[in-house]
């Protein structure tokens, strides 16, 4: 058997503390089942003040479509559309096959929830006494006994198959305008937030990972969420951009049974966004990389990578508080594969 060791390091110039990884046995994801399709799903009420953004679809159950409010529905069979959710809204209450479905998905986030409360021996114990900001966490479980909160910025740092589980026994509180960082390729669908009390997200903060709550989700004016908002009761939101996560990498399956692209380039999030947004891209092979970012001129403003990177899942921090407001393109070249994507600054 290996030893577990749970120590931490301490990086003193920063004045931020840093987990060493355990030597154990890989983590392993928690399984969504069903539930992996949405990006929000609640048992009880989704509402909004409008306009939110989500990419990926929402539901409810066993509460009726009634129960989903602010979104200005047009009704279909089986399910809903809406202007602010680019997929399907569902419901308890809709044309079957609708209402088993979403009691399995239902179903399915709540055994997640256990399996994410139940996983034993800890790498990190109440690390921290809760207070996340300015920390960098490194992959494994960790628990808490009272309530977590992030009053600054923090960032996790892995690779693309690391694996994060936070069992949080009070809520969980992100104050505004914190911002986590995914860094090394670590991937938001790979990030667990199991909280026995409720998850508040102040205003623009911008957040990563699967957050399943015994209660409620409550987003602030603006945050942005990488991820999804799995709640028992009821998720509420303000204006917010969500977008469901996907998993990039040669030996990571996406979910439907195949495996990803090996050379991908992401959607920047946030977007629209101010003044920084996150770029993650996927490679095929060790090579020289180069990332730049163009005006609608052709004119390049900005270049985040030049160099020779290693093959798999990469991120990278883009900073506009130099430029306009506008679009820009952001390209990526990496041996003959290029790829290109838009981009949207708003101040």
């Amino acid at each position: 058997m290996y030893q577990r060791i749970t120590t931490s390091l301490l990086l003193a110039s920063a004045c931020l503390l840093m987990p060493l990884q355990s030597i154990a046995q890989p983590l392993q994801t928690v399984n969504l089942g069903t539930a992996a399709g949405f990006a929000v799903l609640a048992k009880a009420a989704i509402s909004t003040v409008p306009p939110s953004a989500i990419t990926g679809d929402i539901g409810v159950s066993p509460a009726a479509q009634t129960f989903i409010t602010g979104f200005s529905l047009t009704t279909n069979t089986g399910f809903a559309t809406s202007p602010q959710v680019t997929g399907k809204v569902y419901a308890a209450d809709q044309t079957p096959p609708t209402p088993s479905n979403m009691t399995t998905a239902i179903a399915d986030m709540e055994l997640a929830y256990v399996d994410a409360a139940g996983r034993s021996n800890p790498d990190f114990s109440e690390f921290m006494t809760g207070h996340l900001g300015g920390a960098i966490l490194a992959p494994g479980l960790y628990k808490w006994t009272s309530t977590v909160d992030a009053a600054s910025s923090f960032e996790l740092r892995g690779s693309a198959n690391s694996v994060w589980i936070f069992q949080i026994a009070g809520n969980l509180d992100i104050a505004g305008n914190v911002i986590m960082t995914l860094s090394g390729g670590a991937q938001a669908s790979n990030v667990f937030f199991q909280v026995a009390g409720a998850v508040t997200f102040g205003p623009s903060a911008q957040m990563q990972g699967n957050f399943m709550t015994a209660t409620a989700v409550n987003f602030g004016t603006g945050a942005t969420l990488l991820g999804r908002a799995l709640a028992q009761t009821q998720v509420v939101l303000n204006q917010n951009t969500i977008v469901k996560p996907t998993l990039v990498g040669t030996s990571i399956d996406n979910g439907n049974g195949q495996s990803a692209d090996r050379f991908a380039l992401m959607q920047n999030f946030p977007n629209p966004f101010n003044p920084t947004t996150v770029i993650s891209y996927q490679i095929a092979q060790s090579g020289t990389t180069k990332l730049a970012v163009y005006d609608l001129l052709g004119r390049e403003v900005a270049v985040l990578v030049n160099g020779v990177q290693s093959a798999g899942a990469h991120s990278v921090t883009f900073d506009a508080s130099n430029l306009n407001s506008g679009m820009y393109v952001y390209h990526l070249t990496s041996g003959n594969s290029r790829l290109t994507g838009k981009m949207t600054l708003v101040k």
